[in-house]
């Protein structure tokens, strides 16, 4: 990766870029895109020490995800000594999920965007303060130190500073805490996926004011119910690259629908919605399958839902839930291979 050059985005953000040309003035940086200035500081602290040379800005991304891997093995490694899973069980081969889900996370060909294409820094540095001010928020749970839930801020803050999509923290961290350290009742818990749509139904509302709404949108050309109905369709592309990683590539040429008259985007819904109805059926009896499955719609819940951006698919949106799917789909394999399968020979 460390002699691939600059594609796309990466001009304008960094070689045309005269705002992360002067390291000595941040005064630049934040006024140039102050939703992502933590992660242009990064890039003109590149810029200063290298200019155009692409190996020093290659070697940071990779040092980011090797950070990440690290991160999603800690924030896992918490989770087992949590309350819900110590219920659940999770003895035997469930004790190997930390370390295999951030083997997955780091090696699968899906995250390759995220890191060679030197510009979507922002969403690698963006998940691995996501995924630290987790594991900041469950290792302080687990020890009752305050010190981590400094962390819980801090990364927490940066992550807002790195990308929008980091906006879905608080909300992991609610997820984290209901799922893992307050038991719920069944009758309880299904308050939550009601609550999110009376939240969706206020966002609706509150995003046909108008300053909000060309805040809220990267392009006009496009309608929020439009873009929300391909994205049906676009999130079992990503899945489906999950599973089959074949025909990797940086551009995707799929068809905007027309909102949700066409019969294959309510296939995809129908999907969608059984694969979070299973993820509440299973919460007390298999927590990290119903963390990882709810994890991935909450960190697709900005780039794939009713704010219209231009590009409507990009592999590098799957770095953080990457997260989520790694963790239901190893889960599920080592608890079906505890069942049936000999563990020594697993």
């Amino acid at each position: 990766t460390l002699d691939v050059p600059f594609y796309l985005d990466d001009f304008v953000n960094i070689s045309e870029n005269l705002a992360i040309q002067d390291f000595g003035d941040p005064g630049k940086i934040v006024d140039y895109s102050p939703p992502r200035a933590f992660g242009f500081f990064t890039l003109a602290a590149n810029y200063a020490l290298h200019g155009e040379s692409v190996a020093g800005y290659h070697l940071v991304n990779i040092l980011i995800h090797l950070l990440s891997g690290i991160a999603v093995f800690t924030l896992l490694r918490g989770l087992m000594l949590a309350p819900a899973t110590r219920r659940s069980g999770a003895d035997g081969l469930m004790q190997w999920l930390p370390l295999v889900v951030a083997l997955v996370f780091v090696l699968h060909p899906l995250q390759t965007q995220a890191v060679t294409y030197i510009v979507q820094r922002f969403a690698s540095l963006a998940a691995l303060l996501y995924l630290a001010s987790l594991a900041s928020y469950v290792w302080g749970r687990i020890t009752r130190r305050p010190a981590f839930y400094v962390g819980v801020v801090g990364f927490g803050a940066l992550a807002v500073l790195t990308k929008q999509n980091a906006i879905t923290l608080p909300f992991a961290l609610l997820l984290i805490e209901l799922l893992f350290f307050r038991e719920l009742p069944a009758a309880r818990r299904w308050w939550i996926p009601a609550g999110v749509l009376l939240l969706v139904l206020a966002a609706v509302g509150l995003l046909q004011i108008d300053a909000v709404d060309r805040l809220t949108r990267e392009t006009a050309d496009i309608s929020r119910i439009d873009y929300l109905a391909t994205q049906m369709e676009v999130l079992w592309r990503y899945v489906s690259l999950v599973y089959y990683p074949v025909g990797l590539r940086v551009e995707y040429d799929l068809p905007l629908q027309s909102g949700f008259s066409d019969s294959g985007v309510w296939l995809a819904l129908a999907g969608h919605l059984a694969l979070i109805l299973l993820a509440f059926s299973v919460w007390s009896r298999l927590p990290f399958i119903a963390f990882g499955i709810l994890f991935f719609y909450l960190s697709h819940a900005v780039e794939s839902g009713i704010i219209p951006i231009r590009d409507i698919v990009f592999e590098h949106r799957m770095y953080l839930p990457m997260l989520g799917i790694a963790t239901a789909t190893v889960a599920a394999l080592l608890r079906l291979a505890q069942r049936f399968v000999v563990p020594r020979a697993v």
